[in-house]
């Protein structure tokens, strides 16, 4: 019985050894059609003789001597050409060692369970990035993408844009920040998982850093972000504990630009402060009095 367990398979043998198969279930296609399938045979008991120990990959009947991998003492590996057309293969390994111990020498053999793996024309080989601010393009590399792909952060929809069908870019949302979200892919087949991604928190420039009117005086106010606002704009939550002193229209970053400016008016005297507070921003405090 096969066991999924922090992304590796572990296969069923006996207490001397414990397989567990390195090989993914769906390998990315190449034009050679070459695929290196791998096994870790782990060993249990120290009677186990290393140096007797002889691996075997058997696909679709018929048996491969495997080698030595460098990638470790007891990982064997074989590179396994895939014929014809066909886009998948059924196989399962065999380990054959010898138990040393006072009784003498015994010859053992140890089997995994069937396994399979499948070839994909679409798949994510990494993001660009595994860590951005609020509003940074993050290009994200593969193969078989279409413009129907969407990036998804959690459960928020990312702005995607199709580059190519060997990559795509997204947008970070606004999300709140200091925090890390599963990233997903998702397309006509449904959401396909891709990777971790944290979200660094985005800083809004605002000029001037402190307000001094007078009642019905006006003053130009800028706000300026690090990106440019989706196509839809940006709204930029900005409130203010003396309401009846500061008038301000809603604050909204258009598609495309980085900046925009309003009128800030004076009302009643008073003095407080304009906070910008927004998911993925720090925030920023304006100390304002009309006198």
């Amino acid at each position: 019985m096969v066991v999924l367990a922090t992304g590796l398979f572990f296969l069923s043998g006996c207490g001397d050894i414990t397989l567990t198969n390195l090989t993914p279930k769906k390998l990315p296609k190449n034009p050679s059609r070459i695929y290196t399938l791998s096994v870790d045979a782990q060993i249990n008991n120290g009677a186990v003789d290393r140096g007797s120990m002889g691996a075997e990959i058997v696909i679709d009947g018929k048996a491969y001597p495997m080698e030595k991998s460098e990638a470790g003492k007891d990982i064997y590996e074989f590179d396994y050409r895939l014929p014809g057309e066909r886009r998948d293969a059924k196989y399962f390994y065999k380990i054959k060692y010898s138990l040393e111990n006072i009784a003498g020498t015994t010859k053992k053999e140890v089997k995994s369970a069937l396994q399979q793996f499948t070839l994909s024309n679409r798949y994510v080989i990494t993001l660009e990035s595994e860590r951005a601010p609020v509003g940074a393009t993050i290009p994200v590399l593969g193969r078989g993408f279409t413009e129907f792909d969407k990036i998804v952060l959690g459960e928020d929809e990312a702005i995607t844009n199709f580059v190519s069908e060997s990559q795509l870019s997204f947008i970070v949302p606004t999300l709140e920040a200091g925090k890390t979200y599963k990233v997903s892919m998702e397309g006509a087949k449904g959401r396909e998982p891709i990777g971790n991604f944290r979200v660094d928190p985005s800083t809004i420039n605002v000029i001037p850093k402190m307000l001094s009117l007078q009642p019905g005086q006006k003053e130009l106010m800028i706000f300026q972000i690090q990106f440019e606002a989706p196509p839809g704009g940006l709204f930029i939550d900005v409130k203010t504990d003396v309401p009846n002193s500061v008038k301000m229209p809603e604050v909204i970053v258009p598609g495309g630009a980085r900046t925009v400016s309003i009128n800030v008016q004076g009302g009643e005297p008073g003095s407080g402060s304009i906070v910008i507070r927004m998911p993925g921003f720090e925030e920023v405090v304006i100390p304002v009095q009309v006198l």
